[in-house]
C-alpha cells in the first residue's frame, strides 16, 4: 500500500502510477471501457461494473499491494484517470475479476509481463493515451528484466492495428484452447465474442538499451 502512494502525482497527460486514491476513477473508466465485454453473471450494468472493479483493487490493496504500482495511469487536470492500464508480473495475483476456475485466469510463464488490460474513457480516445502507456509498459518490463510482454485480444478489436505498430506479433493457440476459450468468451463477455487473440513482444537487452540508451563517458581532452 505504501509503496504504491508514496510518491506526488504527477502532472496531467503523463504516465503514473496508480495511486490508492485512484481505486474510484480507476473502476469507473475500466467499466466503462469494457461495458460491452462485461460478465452477465456479476455485471449487469455499469453500476455493477464499478463495484466489482473496485471491490477486486480493494482486495488487491489487502492481499498483494505491489500490484498498484504495476498499474499505470494518465490522469487529467483534476485528477481523474483518462487512461490506465495493468501488467501482471513476477509474483504478482492474477486479474480477480477473471474466474480461477478451468485455468482462465493468467499464469505467468518465466520472464513473461502480462498485459491484463488497458483502456480509456469516451473522451480520451483518439489522444495517442493506449499508444503512450504501452510504450511505458514495455520500457518498465525491460528495466525489470522481462524477456517479453503478452497480452490477449478480441479478434475483432481495432487495437491489434497497434499492438501490432509496436512490435507485437500473433502467437498460435492449440486447438482444444482455441475450444475452451470460445465458451468461455461467449459466455462470460456479453455473448458477443468468440474468440481472443493472443500476441507477444520479444524484449531483448539490445531494446531495453535502446530505450534507455547510456551517454558515453567523457574523455578527458589534451591540452
Amino acid at each position: 500500500l505504501t509503496m504504491a502512494a508514496a510518491a506526488p502525482k504527477k502532472p496531467a497527460g503523463e504516465v503514473d502510477v496508480m495511486h490508492t486514491d485512484d481505486i474510484q476513477s480507476v473502476a469507473e473508466l475500466r467499466a466503462e471501457a469494457f461495458a460491452e465485454k462485461a460478465c452477465w453473471v456479476c455485471c449487469e450494468s455499469r453500476t455493477d461494473g464499478i463495484r466489482e472493479n473496485i471491490k477486486v483493487y480493494n482486495e488487491y490493496v489487502k492481499v498483494d499491494p505491489v500490484k498498484l504500482s504495476h498499474c499505470f495511469v494518465i490522469r487529467d487536470d483534476k485528477g481523474k484517470v483518462l487512461s490506465a492500464c495493468q501488467l501482471q508480473m513476477k509474483s504478482d495475483v492474477g486479474d480477480f475479476l477473471v474466474p480461477c476456475w478451468l485455468g482462465m485466469r493468467h499464469t505467468l510463464t518465466s520472464g513473461e509481463c502480462y498485459l491484463e488490460w488497458i483502456g480509456a474513457s469516451e473522451a480520451a480516445r483518439g489522444k495517442g493515451y493506449g499508444s503512450k502507456l504501452i510504450k511505458h509498459s514495455l520500457d518498465f518490463a525491460q528495466r525489470e528484466g522481462c524477456a517479453k510482454m503478452t497480452l490477449e485480444v478480441m479478434a475483432v478489436n481495432r487495437a491489434m492495428g497497434l499492438y501490432e505498430r509496436l512490435g507485437f506479433v500473433v502467437k498460435a493457440k492449440s486447438a482444444c484452447t482455441k475450444l475452451g476459450e470460445c465458451v468461455f468468451i461467449w459466455v462470460f463477455m456479453g455473448c458477443k465474442y468468440t474468440s481472443a487473440i493472443k500476441m507477444e513482444k520479444p524484449l531483448s537487452p539490445s531494446d531495453a538499451q535502446a530505450a534507455n540508451p547510456v551517454p558515453p563517458p567523457a574523455q578527458n581532452q589534451m591540452t
